[in-house]
């Protein structure tokens, strides 16, 4: 789940601490970013007990989750009073900087393990942390279902840039990618574009632990990706780079 980690703006700018790389930075903003699980119910008390019961089996599997619960009755928030009808509400959401974005959202009954499991992780998050560990930038090229004249052109995009990464910078790439439209890979995509910003064929840019975040949906430039590998050794503002909530809700801390 943390799942985002995270550059230009997926989700708007964010309130940022400052410290003087994008290292230092994350140690700080993993603890000031913790995902919290609300439940908005006509049975608070007893709704409550079987959230925390879930927050308590996810820290289990998912020792590096920073999670916490919220359970409330629906009737106090002004918003969702409307959808009295519809509690429980549960939702996943990030918090801090000023950022309320949520993830998912379930609707007449509460989650079930399995489908808190499921945005915790998937496929390409598994190997996005997997290589995040090993390299330096990690490419993710985001391909349209139905395009696959665009999906060349990024991926010969993303091998440019990971070139001129190694050449000028020293830095090493990996590349791979994700379906917008897969369904294993939903959350993760609405992650990556909270904010109801549209999805969109394009190269998401990581590099730290998931927490630097940058957005190419032009396939003529490759040069951003070297000009991010200079950047990870320079000294520099966070709240500059406009980073951005981390993708992994699980990703360890630290590789």
């Amino acid at each position: 789940m943390k799942y985002l980690l995270f550059l230009l703006a997926l989700c708007g700018p964010i309130l940022a601490c400052t410290y003087p790389n994008y290292y230092m930075a994350e140690a700080n903003w993993m603890m000031e970013e913790p995902f919290i699980l609300e439940c908005l119910s006509k049975n608070p008390i007893e709704d409550g007990k079987k959230i925390e019961a879930m927050k308590e089996q996810l820290l289990k599997l998912y020792p590096n989750l920073f999670l916490s619960t919220n359970t409330l009755n629906i009737q106090v928030d002004v918003e969702e009073r409307k959808n009295a009808d519809k509690a429980p509400i549960v939702t996943l959401r990030t918090g801090g900087h000023g950022l309320n974005g949520s993830i998912a959202r379930f609707e007449k009954q509460l989650p079930t393990f399995g489908d808190l499991e499921r945005i915790a992780t998937s496929p390409v998050k598994l190997k996005l942390i997997k290589e995040l560990s090993k390299k330096n930038l990690v490419l993710l090229i985001l391909c349209s279902t139905t395009d696959l004249d665009i999906n060349e052109r990024f991926e010969k995009c993303a091998n440019k840039g990971a070139k001129m990464a190694k050449d000028m910078a020293k830095k090493k790439c990996s590349i791979l990618k994700a379906n917008l439209d897969d369904p294993a890979e939903s959350y993760l995509m609405s992650n990556i574009f909270i904010g109801n910003r549209v999805k969109r064929p394009g190269i998401l840019i990581l590099f730290g632990k998931g927490k630097g975040l940058y957005f190419i949906d032009n396939y003529d430039n490759s040069q951003v990706i070297m000009e991010i590998a200079h950047q990870l050794d320079n000294s520099t503002d966070a709240e500059a780079q406009k980073l951005e909530p981390r993708l992994f809700i699980n990703a360890p801390y630290p590789f």
